[in-house]
């Protein structure tokens, strides 16, 4: 399993951790699968880590993806989270008397997406521009 300083990029930062579990819906029924998972809350996204001894990749869900957060009552505490493309994901949640982690999936979600900024010119572009300017 991953350390939470591994798992976190440099302005993250942790809002809230949970064991979760998922379910799966049948009917009017949840049944809980048995992979037990650490579910982190960031600043940004949930990350879904596996709690086993066997290495696997944790799963990240930007915030963005996320359309609409809805509490589970029966028969456990938990959370169904829509994803973007109508995929929904169900768990078994342990928070206890803290009900803070649908309202941190829902600060998340309504987050402004993030854009990485694009250069309109490519350096070489840029720099046949400042050989004209020179130029001139």
């Amino acid at each position: 399993m991953l350390t939470e300083k591994e798992l976190l990029t440099p302005d993250e930062r942790i809002m809230g951790r949970y064991n979760a579990e998922f379910a799966s819906k049948s009917g009017e029924r949840y049944i809980p699968l048995l992979m037990p998972l650490l579910l982190l809350v960031t600043n940004r996204r949930v990350i879904l880590q596996p709690q086993k001894r066997k290495h696997y990749e944790p799963a990240s869900i930007p915030g963005r993806f996320i359309s609409d957060v809805q509490e589970i009552t029966l028969p456990r505490q938990g959370v169904a989270i829509t994803l973007q493309d109508g995929r929904v994901l169900n768990l078994f949640v342990g928070w206890g008397r803290d009900n803070d982690l649908i309202s941190s999936l829902r600060i998340i979600a309504s987050l402004p997406p993030t854009r990485d900024y694009n250069m309109p010119l490519s350096f070489d572009h840029l720099q046949k521009l400042i050989d004209y300017m020179e130029s001139i």
